[in-house]
């Protein structure tokens, strides 16, 4: 393992392999040789605190991929629970609950949206330092399949959005993974490279009172008919004022009891946006720090990670 503070060292021979195995993945619609994807991925095995293991997708063409050596095939039902349980299973000595719960979410979007393709999964573990989950797949990225047209990061990871979705979803996986689960992250897809830091408190507490003084406006237009009737406000206005500002601002857990799916929601920011020539797949790497001062150890790495993206982005799949 490099000697190095920084992720994505450019002398770190971990991430030259990384790098090296996503550009031998072949296009899923593709037949093409995954030999010399097979022997980089053996390399990666070889290398000190590197776990590696490749996931093929339920309607995977097994023709094409008979030469790969693949360690698990998705199967449909509870998506997310298969993958957490392999994690635990298989990882569970070297990773913590939230680095698990992070890279099921992003194995459960490869098999939503790559289920004819494969993905790498990459765990990287710089010790005492920070610890690098990475799952690379070789589908289309990230994609509006009712506009027909490319889907922007920004755009994918909108929590209860899911507009690159072919099937009906809250658009959980990524916004979970990044708002919660990760202390940072990047994603390459085509044209689009990111960096993704989870929400700032600023921006927590601005769209906390947004949505109070939305909670307001509703209970007082509620009680607006019986108020305008009456010459001044009685306790029952009141009363009708504080039901309804508390019915729209717990309508997360009044929909839980009522048996309706409620998640709490998270929103993480874009930091950093480059283009790219990418022409297929997506690769998302999310960071876990293990030093003390976290946040100035993700602010470090998110400017040293500027400079290796922008020169990936010119070359990576391309």
């Amino acid at each position: 393992m490099a000697k190095s503070d920084s992720p994505e060292s450019s002398v770190d021979k971990v991430d030259e392999l990384i790098q090296q195995a996503e550009e031998a993945m072949v296009y899923y619609e593709d037949d093409g040789d995954w030999s010399r994807f097979d022997r980089l991925r053996m390399q990666l095995e070889d290398m000190p605190y590197t776990y590696v293991f490749v996931l093929a997708g339920p309607e995977a063409d097994k023709e094409r991929i008979k030469d790969l050596k693949v360690d698990l095939r998705s199967v449909k039902g509870n998506n997310y629970r298969q993958f957490h349980d392999y994690m635990r299973k298989h990882h569970g000595s070297v990773l913590k609950e939230r680095e698990i719960c992070a890279a099921a979410c992003l194995l459960e979007n490869v098999h939503q949206h790559v289920k004819k393709g494969i993905g790498l999964c990459v765990i990287k573990i710089a010790l005492g330092k920070y610890k690098k989950i990475t799952v690379s797949d070789n589908g289309e990225g990230f994609y509006n399949y009712k506009k027909q047209k490319r889907l922007a990061v920004k755009d994918a990871i909108k929590f209860g959005k899911a507009y690159g979705s072919r099937y009906k979803s809250l658009g959980q996986a990524l916004a979970t993974s990044f708002g919660l689960w990760a202390d940072f992250a990047t994603v390459e897809t085509p044209n689009d490279t990111v960096i993704i830091v989870p929400e700032g408190i600023l921006k927590k507490i601005t769209r906390g009172l947004s949505r109070i003084i939305f909670a307001l406006l509703i209970a007082i237009g509620a009680d607006f008919a019986v108020a305008l009737m009456k010459e001044e406000i009685s306790v029952i206005d009141i009363f009708i004022i504080a039901s309804v500002f508390g019915i729209v601002m717990q309508r997360d857990m009044i929909k839980s009891a009522f048996g309706i799916k409620s998640e709490k929601e998270y929103f993480p920011q874009v930091k950093f946006r480059a283009k790219n020539k990418q022409k297929f797949g997506s690769i998302v790497s999310v960071y876990f720090c293990s030093m003390s001062n976290m946040k100035k150890w993700r602010n470090e790495a998110t400017e040293r990670l500027k400079i290796s993206l922008k020169e990936r982005a010119k070359s990576l799949r391309g």
